[in-house]
């Protein structure tokens, strides 16, 4: 089912309170321009319903205090997360009363990113969030565990060339946005650039352009690996990525463009991949606005575990620009039978 659109009516106005209450939350470097220190409730017509990636996008209008009608620009995450926990979206429709609660903007009046809506008794659930409204049926509709697939079978012949995912309930691991965790030491070059990196006004990305190395490898959804004879196809499911490993060609040819992915180039250390990527031209290290010089160089070793159930993953930047030893850091991938790369067909966000 194509549950993706966008809609504009002009619904009826509903009396809505802007309730603020404190919030347990913790902020997270991919939404700072929220405070998820504070809850805002709304409560109105839905008017616009766009449920899409990287962010669904609504627009629901209430009463404020002086019976006027403001309309509020509501973000939450992407469809497909919510189509992998199997959300009800059809629940919801234009012109419906909703109520939503979410992270007030730190820029923008009338704008908050949703943790809870409401509508037709049904009750979604992103990011950490509890339930909200008494006598609902509750969703978690934003999580990285696929419920519609079970884990890999053990006693298979390990590969390298499957669907991997990231299930930090079944292991810790596997939580993408390793990179901002990383433990680096910067040049004094960039640290006056991390000190000057605003998260709120600067982003990593740009409209649906995918990130650049290696910001993209700490990405959430699945990725998959397959295997072209004198290629590795390295396919993400997030912005439709795609990575072309070549095998026959070690060196990194002075010929090749540079570009944000680079040019890869693998070889075996016996049953490991080892992947050296150069030609970068890719702004970030991470999404806390660490730099990536121009010469930066990443080194990425994938080894799948005896039981052919786990995708080790070891990633060493050498950038004399930004660190002053190189970088490393790590995560995982799991295997799950039945799993799938979904179409993520990107929409700008608005904001």
């Amino acid at each position: 089912m194509n549950v993706s659109w966008r809609t504009r009516i002009v619904g009826p106005l509903i009396s809505a309170t802007g309730l603020l209450v404190g919030s347990g939350a913790q902020a997270h470097h991919s939404y700072s321009e929220f405070d998820a220190t504070q809850t805002v409730e709304i409560e109105g017509a839905l008017v616009v319903l766009a449920w899409q990636n990287p962010h669904t996008h609504m627009e629901v209008r209430v009463l404020d205090a002086s019976n006027r009608a403001v309309v509020w620009d509501v973000e939450t995450g992407p469809v497909n997360s919510m189509r992998r926990q199997g959300a009800p979206l059809e629940a919801f429709k234009i012109g419906d009363v909703v109520k939503v609660a979410g992270w007030p903007s730190k820029r923008s009046a009338n704008r908050l990113y949703a943790t809870n809506l409401l509508g037709g008794g049904r009750e979604l659930l992103f990011q950490t969030a509890t339930p909200r409204w008494p006598g609902s049926v509750v969703t978690h509709s934003e999580s990285f565990n696929n419920a519609t697939s079970i884990p890999a079978a053990a006693g298979r012949v390990p590969t390298l060339f499957r669907v991997w995912v990231s299930d930090p309930a079944r292991d810790p691991e596997t939580r993408p946005g390793f990179l901002t965790r990383a433990q680096v030491s910067l040049t004094a070059t960039a640290q006056k650039a991390v000190a000057s990196f605003d998260p709120v006004t600067q982003s990593i990305t740009s409209g649906c352009a995918p990130k650049g190395m290696p910001v993209l490898m700490g990405q959430p959804f699945p990725i998959e690996l397959l295997d072209r004879g004198d290629t590795i196809v390295l396919n993400l499911e997030e912005y439709d990525a795609r990575r072309t490993i070549h095998m026959t060609r070690a060196a990194q040819p002075d010929s090749e463009p540079s570009s944000p992915l680079g040019y890869s180039a693998g070889r075996w250390d016996g049953s490991t991949l080892v992947v050296e990527t150069g030609r970068l031209d890719s702004p970030y290290f991470n999404s806390a606005g660490v730099p990536l010089g121009k010469s930066a160089r990443t080194l990425e070793r994938f080894t799948v575990s005896d039981d052919g159930l786990r995708l080790s993953y070891t990633l060493t930047v050498i950038d004399p620009e930004t660190f002053t030893e190189p970088a490393q850091a790590s995560r995982a991938w799991v295997a799950k039978d039945g799993e799938q790369l979904l179409p993520y067909d990107c929409k700008a966000p608005r904001y």
